[in-house]
C-alpha cells in the first residue's frame, strides 16, 4: 500500500503524497517542518488487511531551486547605422538594451514581443547588447562587438581627370626639381587603424549587469561596478 511523493522544484514547500489506493484504506499525513509522515489504517477489512500496524512513509521537501531556462538567441540584421533585432517566438517578451559595456548605462532600451522584429538606430560601429525577460524567469543573454556599418553613403564615381603628380608640383624652396623620369602620381596616405580590443567584462570584472527591482520584477541594467 506504499504511496508516492511528488516534490516539484521551488523554494517553497510543495511536497505532496499520492496514495497507492483510494478505497478501503485511510491515510493520515502529519507535517513537521518540511517533512511529511504518512500512516494508514484499513477501513474495509474485506479488501485489505494491515499486516504491519506500525507502517508509515516519510519524505522531506528538498526545496531545490528550479533550473533557469536560457533565452533563445536573438536574430540580427545590420544596415547603415541600424540593427533589426528579432526575438524568436519561443522566447517571452524581452527587454533589449544596447550600447557599450564601457559606459555607465546603455544607449537605449526597447521591449520586443515574441516573434517581433524591432529596428534600433546607433552610431556605434561595434554594439554591445543584453536581453532579459521582465520577471527574471530566464537566464539573460548578451553579446559584444556586433558590427554595424556607419560609413555607407553613395560611392563617388572615379574621376576622369588626370590627378596631379609630384612632377607637376614645384618645390616649395624654389629650387629646380629633379626628374628621374618616373611619374608615380600622388599616392593616398595610408593611416594604420588602431584595433579596438573587445571588452570582456566577465574577465576583467570591471563591468557587470545588475538587477534593479522595478515593481514586481527586476530590470537589468548595464552598469560599471
Amino acid at each position: 500500500m506504499n504511496g508516492t511523493f511528488d516534490d516539484p522544484c521551488g523554494p517553497d514547500f510543495n511536497l505532496k503524497f499520492k496514495a497507492a489506493v483510494t478505497e478501503g484504506v485511510e491515510y493520515t499525513q502529519t507535517r513537521t517542518g518540511n517533512t511529511i509522515t504518512v500512516t494508514a489504517k484499513v477501513t474495509d477489512s474485506a479488501k485489505y488487511v494491515l499486516t504491519n500496524p506500525t507502517w508509515s512513509q516519510t519524505a522531506t521537501d528538498k526545496l531545490e531551486a528550479c533550473p533557469v531556462e536560457k533565452l533563445v538567441g536573438l536574430g540580427f540584421k545590420t544596415g547603415c547605422g541600424v540593427v533589426d533585432v528579432t526575438n524568436p517566438a519561443k522566447n517571452p517578451g524581452v527587454f533589449f538594451q544596447y550600447g557599450s559595456f564601457n559606459e555607465f548605462s546603455p544607449d537605449g532600451e526597447v521591449f520586443i514581443e515574441p516573434g517581433q522584429t524591432v529596428r534600433v538606430n546607433t552610431n556605434r560601429a561595434r554594439l554591445d547588447w543584453a536581453a532579459f525577460d521582465f520577471w527574471g524567469d530566464y537566464e539573460p543573454i548578451f553579446g559584444e562587438g556586433l558590427k554595424v556599418p556607419q560609413k555607407c553613403g553613395p560611392k563617388k564615381p572615379p574621376s576622369q581627370d588626370r590627378p596631379d603628380t609630384w612632377k607637376d608640383k614645384k618645390p616649395s624652396s624654389g629650387a629646380p626639381s629633379e626628374d628621374d623620369g618616373d611619374d608615380p602620381g600622388i599616392q593616398p596616405a595610408v593611416v594604420p587603424s588602431t584595433p579596438v580590443s573587445p571588452v570582456n567584462w566577465l574577465l576583467v570584472g570591471a563591468l557587470t549587469f545588475v538587477a534593479t527591482a522595478l515593481g514586481a520584477g527586476g530590470r537589468l541594467l548595464l552598469k560599471r561596478q
